[in-house]
């Protein structure tokens, strides 16, 4: 294989399309891989903490982040690719990449300039607006976010994760951003591992997929109690209390929005999708039906048990998260005060964390400002010849 047939491939997610599956695949299948010239390298770092399932372990693209850039493993990592004639494909992969808002997620510049020294194409799944956002607010509320899912709806903005593609474009060319479209509410046999291996071009692979449950979308009814807790305590491990959320329903976040509520959120982007498709797939619309497969079908409705005792039991859990995460140890002075923290009222609890964020900021800036005031009155006068 010549050095001119080479490229890199970095897969950006986006989240919610599989990601997770694909890069466990390519873990369980890494020396097969190999053998057919797909190099997805081993990144694995024990001391780089990316979330509640180990990340590191399967994750490779995260060293390209602003957070987590390592340039002498990506200088191994490049250099193996490059030497290796049995390679024709490094593949790296971390949906992080597609929060392009957040600084630390950002493809770091230091990464971008060696990229840039090769044959670079960007990968990235799309998946429909409505489906898309619910799964964006699963991956907020399993980070800290507090808001419900009808206030996450007004808040986020679907058409700027679209622009960022404009964005990617410009940085590497018209020809090297691909977009590949989640199909999974169209078509029953979708599966986005072999999607994206025919995209790479092993189009009859031969390998087995690894049957892992690691990320599978959470019921709507623990997302919200998570969303509560995270209003109390934001800083919780989201995986150590969600065992203890007391739930009555199984129903996905998607199945649980009622029709009026799914058309009215694909009839505004639906104009946006349909330009972008236009623009960037050369077709009309991103799929054959403008409403998912769930639309206009009759399913149970979404009704969250709101008892005294699973309120009580909420208390509890906010209780706990409260001890466990600002308290050393349980004195019985710490316990009431968690205890009379978890029955304040929501608003009034965000309301004082605002207000103590807020003269944090402003103690931390007063702080910084005057060792830079005594930093100038200490330095040593220039002596004047």
């Amino acid at each position: 294989m010549s050095a001119d047939n080479k490229k890199v491939v970095i897969h950006m997610g986006a989240h919610k399309t599989g990601t997770t599956s694909l890069q466990h695949f390519c873990v369980h299948n890494r020396d097969a891989l190999l053998e057919q010239g797909l190099y997805y390298p081993d990144t694995a770092n024990p001391e780089t903490y990316l979330g509640p399932y180990g990340r590191y372990r399967f994750v490779n693209g995260y060293i390209l982040t602003n957070k987590n850039y390592d340039a002498s493993q990506f200088d191994k990592v490049l250099a193996e690719y490059q030497s290796n004639p049995a390679i024709n494909t490094l593949f790296l992969s971390e949906e992080n990449l597609f929060y392009s808002r957040l600084k630390e997620h950002k493809l770091s510049h230091r990464a971008l300039k060696k990229l840039q020294q090769h044959n670079v194409h960007i990968v990235i799944t799309l998946r429909r607006a409505i489906e898309y956002i619910c799964g964006i607010w699963q991956e907020y509320v399993r980070f800290s976010n507090g808001d419900d899912l009808y206030t996450f709806f007004k808040k986020y903005n679907y058409t700027g994760d679209l622009a960022y593609i404009d964005t990617l474009k410009e940085t590497f060319g018209e020809d090297r951003v691909h977009l590949l479209v989640y199909n999974e509410q169209e078509t029953t046999d979708y599966d986005s591992v072999d999607h994206m291996m025919r995209f790479l071009g092993l189009h009859d692979h031969g390998l087995s997929a690894y049957d892992h449950r690691h990320n599978l979308g959470a019921h709507r009814e623990v997302l919200d109690r998570m969303c509560f807790l995270n209003k109390y305590v934001p800083s919780a491990p989201y995986h150590k209390y969600r065992q203890y959320l007391p739930r009555n329903t199984e129903i996905s976040v998607l199945n649980s929005l009622p029709d009026k509520r799914i058309k009215a959120i694909c009839d505004r982007y639906y104009p946006v999708e349909s330009k972008f498709a236009q623009k960037h797939l050369g077709r009309d619309y991103l799929y054959a039906n403008r409403y998912p497969k769930i639309y206009g079908q009759e399913r149970d409705a979404y009704r969250p048990d709101k008892s005294p005792l699973n309120a009580a039991i909420m208390r509890a859990v906010v209780r706990e998260a409260f001890l466990d995460t600002h308290f050393k140890s349980r004195h019985s002075l710490n316990i009431l005060l968690a205890e009379i923290y978890a029955r304040l009222p929501a608003d009034v609890v965000i309301k004082f964390r605002d207000t103590f964020e807020h003269y944090k900021r402003k103690i931390s800036k007063h702080r910084s400002l005057s060792q830079l005031v005594l930093k100038i009155r200490n330095r040593p006068a220039k002596s004047v010849d």
